[in-house]
């Protein structure tokens, strides 16, 4: 798994933000793949919740995050915030294909959190990339490996 990217000068510190509500309350479930992730699983939302090209908003403890589908259907949790000016991508986030879209400024990020700014001559310009998290679809619910403060 990636490290969460800092602001210069913060580093080991993580950013707070105004978390989003959730629907309800993420909940905790030890799975056989728990603790070879080092974490634990934790609820998110309805896999239902989430249609293919739809982002929304999570708030699981103290982090701010999106879990989001590709065209195909393929689920993605990743940090809330654009690297770039920190844009909420649930609000300025768009899907196209396989690749979350930061509208703020076209930054884009596939299921690996790998950034890119794709230039006007069809370029792809590597830019910052963004935390992922190994998630899961189970029993009707996005679950996701995500450490948090007790």
């Amino acid at each position: 798994m990636r490290r969460p990217l800092t602001a210069k000068g913060t580093e080991g510190t993580r950013p707070r933000f105004v978390a989003l509500e959730p629907p309800y309350a993420p909940t905790v479930s030890d799975g056989p793949d728990a603790e070879a992730t080092g974490g634990r699983w934790r609820e998110l939302l309805d896999a239902e919740a989430v249609a293919p090209g739809q982002v929304k908003g999570v708030a699981c403890g103290d982090l701010d995050l999106v879990v989001w589908r590709t065209a195909a259907g393929e689920v993605s949790v990743m940090d809330a915030r654009c690297p770039h000016l920190w844009s909420h991508l649930a609000a300025e986030g768009a899907v196209d294909g396989e690749e979350l879209v930061c509208t703020a400024h076209f930054w884009r990020f596939d299921t690996s959190g790998a950034g890119v700014k794709l230039a006007a001559s069809g370029r792809r310009d590597r830019k910052g990339d963004i935390a992922v998290y190994p998630c899961r679809e189970r029993d009707g619910t996005i679950e996701a490996v995500v450490e948090i403060d007790p």
